[in-house]
């Protein structure tokens, strides 16, 4: 693995950070479930227009807000999405993902993207029937 010396600083907004600590990372763990050839979940990473557009779930990425991408959130274990699922990555791989996307997911040679913003999320309450579905209803010996 590359790291980065004082010699030779590696910055996350740079096209060399992301060929030598970002695309080897998605390439190894993430493209046999999320490429051309796979999409689980409707989600591509192997472009910055997969990850913008997203899957099922929303965008892969929010370019700066790591904490709000659900790409750190699945690969930090963090929630019930939980990525790779099989293993979790070393923290410096999810530190590099992380500053990568803080910094802007600078992704060298990709094409334009553009990406329809999302409408707000709304909190949807249940309806009167769902309300009857027994984890709804009070216990009783």
């Amino acid at each position: 693995m590359l790291c980065a010396s004082p010699g030779n600083p590696l910055v996350a907004g740079d096209a060399e950070f992301f060929e030598k600590r970002i695309r080897p990372v998605l390439v190894t763990h993430c493209f046999e479930c999320h490429s051309q050839d796979v999409q689980e979940s409707g989600l591509r990473v192997d472009s910055l227009n997969g990850m913008l557009t997203g899957g099922e779930r929303g965008p892969a990425i929010v370019a700066g807000k790591p904490d709000e991408s659900l790409l750190i959130s699945a690969i930090r274990h963090s929630d019930t999405l939980q990525m790779p699922a099989t293993r979790k990555l070393p923290q410096p791989l999810i530190d590099d993902l992380a500053q990568w996307v803080r910094e802007g997911a600078e992704w060298p040679n990709a094409e334009a993207v553009n990406v329809a913003p999302t409408p707000a999320a709304q909190e949807r309450m249940p309806t009167e029937g769902e309300k009857q579905f027994w984890a709804f209803q009070p216990p009783q010996k």
